[in-house]
């Protein structure tokens, strides 16, 4: 997937997703990703992968969000290894 689709989907997700609250859940499949208020979950990790490290890429959207939830990623990685 070339960067400029990845990055239009990842912003179709988030203008799609943004929660009353303020936080941001996507959905892909049976793959549910909430971030806000400094957390992350997931349903099912492997299905989502792509679409959630194509939110991550967009750049300036929840930094510290985006930061925590990129290091529970990389742990849940080693976890699943």
């Amino acid at each position: 997937m070339d960067s400029l689709k990845q990055y239009a989907e990842a912003r179709k997700a988030f203008a799609d997703c943004m929660d009353v609250d303020g936080g941001l859940s996507l959905q892909k499949g049976s793959a549910r990703f909430h971030i806000g208020l400094g957390f992350y979950e997931e349903e099912d990790y492997a299905e989502g992968q792509q679409h959630f490290d194509a939110f991550l890429a967009m750049e300036g959207v929840f930094p510290d969000e985006r930061k925590r939830a990129t290091s529970y990623l990389s742990d849940l990685k080693k976890n699943l290894s």
